[in-house]
């Protein structure tokens, strides 16, 4: 799951073609993927130190080891390759994650590691044909993708954890958790998809193997919610609202949150989505497209399905803030800064308070600022109403959305400028923020 978008059609795309440096890259990242399976032998803070240890090599000892020479050409024009350093990273936000369930932290590594190694490897030699929404992808690497990262991320919740599960039970769920992996690493966009990729897959496993009981109900009721969010993003495209991979996203996200919130979690998704196709209707999208919103989707809302997974897998009120804090701070974020440029109010960064065009990176505005604060006031007050959180817990989640869609003005105005992160890394990194406070704030 480290493809590259803008690499090309065979780089790693699973599109075909696949060059020799880049077969070199995948399976170095298939063999990377064999210690999940020394997972059962591990407590969790000995898995914290393992992944904490691959992400210091991976940062200090492995390019002067011959690292950069299965670096892209991209990667190697920036000095850097982000998804070297992704790929540790997240399995160290999994230990952090599932500490309690390291098999979990096993499916992640799986999906991360086989899954996006047989997506490049299968469609860079049997494409089949390219994918209608991401022609830099083939269906062949999906299947391959999907298909794979089942069996494997099946293996290694069986092999680290078998007492505690039951093999039928375990083959549906790695097989529902390995599509949604595939089908998020098949959408195009600068996001790096060794992040939402195998987490959202993971998510979904979690969710499934969260009772004891055989997943029968709770994979009905996550298909439920998948086949009606899939209806309303169809609706959505044609009416202009969302591109053909923006639906995708959307319906994974509607489904996840919808699954773990129920309805009024679902509708509050709902009224995000519509805001932000009402906002951006008023004013010259930021994006472009014509008001039609794609890569952006999952940026904006795949921390809030992830969290609202995690929130029934584990039962931690911290996960349930932390899904309505995410979803906040997104809705913030993108009304407040389509209507904020359609008012044409004078904006200053955020660092120099240099006064800026309305609409640039990292620029507020008074207006702005204060249509933000009106959508996080309306957004928890809705979620107040709709029983989802109490009164207080709607401070804790309009604060922990203000300050995340802060601190997004401020990645704006210093990594996205200096093109260090990319506008769909920023909008990543702010809800992952607004979603920590919150969460962090309940375990207080």
């Amino acid at each position: 799951m480290g493809g590259n978008p803008g690499a090309g059609v065979g780089d790693a795309a699973g599109g075909g073609d696949l060059t020799d440096r880049e077969t070199l890259r995948k399976l170095l990242h298939l063999a990377a993927g064999l210690p999940a399976f020394t997972l059962g032998f591990l407590s969790w803070p000995a898995a914290l130190a393992l992944t904490v240890g691959l992400l210091l090599f991976n940062l200090l000892v492995w390019p002067h080891l011959g690292g950069r020479s299965v670096w892209r050409q991209r990667e190697r024009r920036r000095g850097a390759a982000p998804g070297v350093m992704a790929y540790p990273a997240v399995l160290v936000v999994a230990v952090l994650l599932f500490r309690q369930q390291l098999e979990l932290v096993a499916a992640t590594w799986a999906l991360l590691a086989f899954g996006d190694g047989a997506a490049a490897l299968v469609g860079g030699r049997l494409p089949l044909a390219r994918l209608p929404w991401n022609g830099a992808k083939s269906w062949g690497g999906s299947i391959g993708c999907w298909l794979v990262g089942w069996a494997a991320s099946a293996a290694a919740l069986l092999w680290t954890a078998p007492a505690r599960l039951d093999p039928w039970t375990v083959l549906s769920a790695a097989c529902l958790g390995s599509l949604v992996a595939a089908a998020v690493e098949s959408l195009p966009g600068t996001l790096d998809d060794n992040w939402m990729a195998p987490l959202l897959g993971a998510g979904v496993i979690a969710f499934l193997l969260s009772t004891p009981a055989p997943t029968t109900a709770l994979t009905v009721r996550l298909l439920t919610w998948l086949g009606v969010s899939a209806l309303l993003a169809a609706l959505t495209v044609r009416r202009g609202g969302l591109s053909g991979d923006g639906a995708i996203a959307a319906a994974i996200v509607g489904a996840a949150l919808g699954a773990g919130l129920g309805w009024p979690g679902w509708a509050l998704l709902t009224l995000f989505f519509v805001s932000g196709v009402v906002a951006s209707r008023t004013a010259e999208p930021a994006e472009g497209g014509g008001g039609r919103r794609g890569d952006q989707v999952l940026a904006n809302g795949g921390v809030g399905a992830l969290t609202a997974l995690l929130w029934v897998a584990t039962g931690l009120p911290g996960f349930r803030l932390a899904c309505l804090a995410a979803v906040t701070e997104a809705a913030v974020d993108t009304v407040s800064g389509e209507i904020g440029q359609r008012l044409g109010a004078p904006a200053r960064l955020v660092t120099t308070r240099r006064e800026v065009p309305p609409g640039t990176g990292g620029a507020v505005s008074w207006a702005g600022s204060g249509i933000g604060l009106g959508v996080a006031i309306l957004f928890v007050a809705v979620a107040r109403l709709w029983g989802l959180i109490s009164w207080g817990e709607a401070v804790v989640v309009a604060v922990a959305a203000v300050l995340g869609a802060g601190l997004d003005s401020w990645l704006g105005a210093t990594l996205e400028r200096s093109g260090r992160l990319d506008n769909q890394g920023v909008n990543l990194v702010s809800t992952a923020s607004a979603a920590l406070i919150a969460g962090c704030w309940r375990i207080l």
